[in-house]
């Protein structure tokens, strides 16, 4: 868990979303390292088009169904939701 929120961290601190954290995107190598993957539908937190639902919606945060637009919160969102649901 510590690796995909030091994961998040950095691409937030880079100006990025990921938009789509759930379990088939977070990798393990044969060393436990932990690696984020997947990042087709990741963008930009500036310039973001707020009408734009992108990621899996079993996974999506109530913000990106809304249209209201992802943040980096909504990267968070995922990871709670996930944990919530033993989906880790």
């Amino acid at each position: 868990m510590t690796q995909v929120l030091q994961g998040l961290l950095y691409l937030h601190d880079q100006g990025v979303i990921h938009r789509d954290i759930k379990g088939a995107n977070i990798l393990t190598t044969k060393e436990g390292l932990i690696k984020l993957a997947d990042f087709g539908v990741a963008t930009k937190a500036t310039g973001l088009n707020e009408s734009s639902v992108v990621g899996t919606p079993y996974w999506m945060a109530p913000e990106v169904i809304e249209l209201v637009g992802a943040t980096t919160a909504s990267d968070i969102w995922y990871i709670l939701n996930n944990i919530s649901t033993n989906l880790y």
